[in-house]
């Protein structure tokens, strides 16, 4: 067999599509399912309105007929009077359908997002380095906001306007069923554009929606990172990227509404030579007497009524397939596998008391090999550096602790206990951690220190900053503890910062510590202040140090020197000095360098 021509390649991608199409919108449907009583009004609102709208339609020819053909003034008042009634409950169906409809949309929408946030907040360290917040936000903001199409208004189009079609169709084959047979061959024929041009949307409308989330990423970036931007003098640069990032969405915008702007007049078009046979043909049944005038003007009008249910059939359409676009990208998410599961039948960590074991442990991710078989016991109590050159796994090798993701072979061990077969919060709930990117939150300096422990009395807190030597300076600040500090700290600096974290893991009280690199960065005053609150906070616990800086762990009980992913030394201060080694190579090389 030869290969599949391109026009039959492309028809099964169009095949395949529209099944993923189908099960994205059933998909989508189920948040709805939980607010049965609000869709059951809907759906009870929308087959009055159906109902109502046949009546209206259908009270025409009395009115033509026996009411000015005949001149019966009075039945032509009562009938008028039905038609205005008619309409009015019409009406008050509608906006019945509309409200019952869009208040279980919008409690889908809410549970969505939710669903959403509660998934990206599960998932592992290892998800978030290879994607870019902007993307994130995006599909919490913009991607759900586009599932809202399918769950309210245009979901009632589909289901309220299709029965107001069957409606008038029933009442064009009671007016006059040769040309209402005529209609349903002839009518489809002007509607067949609704599927292509709807199934050209979702495909364009998914590029654009990875086009505006590059946008979103431009944005965050240039917000997060504008000291960096203005040291380096590339707001010109950022402002050229994001205007392309803008102009490639407005091209697939303007492609979007070109898609748009065609269907409609086209479908007028196709629809405007259907009905100009029809008037043709029932004129002439109305010139012979074979169909009296109050059911032909009934049979036209009830057929141009069909236009706007149509259109907006084929508009819904449209727009849901643009809506299927963002769906799929929020189910991209909602799909993604965790790495990091919690056992079943994890059960929680009892308090710390002997000691922590890393056995057989090797760590790889994205083809490369981390840490290799370190085996390792910190004691309770042991005050335990690891050291060696940048990219050696430090941090890794302590982040497997808390388990913001797991070994690739071996295991680790607290009190003989499997980390694994612990519930993540319990274990967390032990560990303490201040690193040198230290992240604060835009609230005040109160939320930020008791963000570990909620609920912290005034005192607790108080003492917890005296411990951290923060509490001087945060009195100096105009609201004292209450004073708002800005994104990530923005208006303290990075000793303060440092010793509002140091706070906050004091408050929390673990009986296990990370330090990851707690004092680099800082000068030599911010230095010896943040030191003095780690003293405090090291008291009576054990504690893990990475440090670059080999002077600020002589102190340590045992230091580990790693090498290639590989545990080559360890041992205290003097030991290691004497023995010559790495540790006492690396430690003379940062003492000439500071030399």
């Amino acid at each position: 067999m030869g290969k599949l021509r391109p026009e039959a390649d492309g028809n099964l991608s169009k095949s395949g599509n529209m099944k993923k199409g189908t099960s994205l919108f059933r998909r989508t449907l189920r948040y709805l399912f939980p607010y049965k009583t609000s869709l059951f009004l809907a759906l009870i609102c929308m087959l009055l309105f159906s109902l109502f709208n046949t009546l209206s339609l259908a009270a025409l020819r009395p009115v033509i007929n026996k009411g000015l053909m005949e001149g019966n003034l009075r039945l032509l008042r009562l009938l008028s009077l039905g038609i205005i009634l008619l309409y009015g409950f019409k009406g008050l169906a509608y906006y019945g359908q509309r409200v019952s409809l869009a208040r279980a949309g919008e409690r889908a929408i809410i549970d969505i997002r939710n669903e959403l946030f509660k998934k990206i907040s599960s998932l592992p360290l290892k998800f978030f380095r290879g994607k870019k917040t902007g993307h994130l936000i995006a599909r919490i903001t913009s991607d759900v906001g586009m599932m809202k199409d399918i769950l309210t208004v245009l979901f009632g189009d589909i289901i309220r306007e299709p029965l107001a079609i069957i409606g008038i169709v029933i009442l064009l084959f009671r007016l006059q069923p040769l040309l209402a047979g005529f209609s349903l061959v002839a009518f489809p024929l002007a509607v067949l554009p609704i599927r292509h041009f709807g199934w050209k949307m979702r495909r364009v409308s998914r590029s654009r929606q990875k086009r505006r989330a590059n946008v979103f990423s431009v944005i965050q970036e240039s917000i997060t990172g504008i000291e960096t931007i203005k040291a380096f003098s590339q707001e010109k640069n950022m402002r050229e990227r994001f205007g392309k990032e803008q102009e490639n969405t407005y091209r697939l915008t303007m492609k979007m509404v070109r898609t748009r702007a065609l269907s409609q007049p086209v479908m007028e078009f196709l629809g405007a030579i259907f009905f100009a046979l029809i008037l043709l043909w029932g004129g002439k049944m109305v010139i012979e007497g074979r169909l009296d005038k109050g059911g032909f003007f009934t049979f036209i009008f009830a057929l141009g009524s069909l236009y706007r249910p149509v259109r907006l059939v084929n508009q819904a359409n449209a727009r849901i397939q643009e809506s299927l676009a963002g769906a799929e990208r929020v189910f991209e998410i909602l799909d993604e596998y965790p790495t990091l599961k919690e056992d079943p039948s994890a059960e929680p960590l009892p308090p710390f008391q002997k000691e922590i074991r890393y056995v057989n442990v090797s760590l790889s991710y994205d083809h490369r090999s981390i840490l290799k078989d370190i085996n390792l016991t910190v004691r309770k109590g042991e005050k335990l550096a690891i050291v060696g050159p940048s990219g050696v796994g430090k941090t890794s090798l302590v982040n497997l602790l808390p388990r913001f993701f797991d070994p690739t072979s071996g295991y680790i061990e607290i009190d003989g206990k499997d980390i694994r077969k612990v519930t993540l919060e319990s274990l967390r709930a032990q560990i303490g951690i201040v690193s040198q990117e230290t992240f604060l939150f835009h609230a005040t300096i109160r939320e930020n220190i008791a963000f570990g422990k909620p609920g912290a009395t005034d005192e607790e807190i108080e003492k917890a900053a005296r411990a951290s030597y923060a509490h001087e300076f945060i009195t100096r600040l105009p609201q004292g503890y209450d004073t708002i500090i800005g994104e990530r700290g923005a208006k303290l600096s990075g000793g303060e910062r440092q010793r509002i974290a140091i706070a906050r893991a004091i408050l929390k009280n673990p009986p296990i510590l990370i330090l990851d690199e707690a004092t680099s960065q800082l000068d030599s005053e911010s230095e010896r202040l943040v030191e003095k609150a780690l003293g405090e906070l090291m008291k009576d616990r054990t504690v893990f140090i990475i440090a670059h800086r080999l002077s600020t762990v002589r102190n340590a009980d045992r230091i580990l020197v790693l090498k290639k992913g590989r545990i080559v030394e360890e041992g205290n201060h003097e030991d290691l000095m004497r023995k010559g080694g790495e540790y006492a190579r690396l430690y003379r090389l940062q003492l000439g360098g500071s030399g």
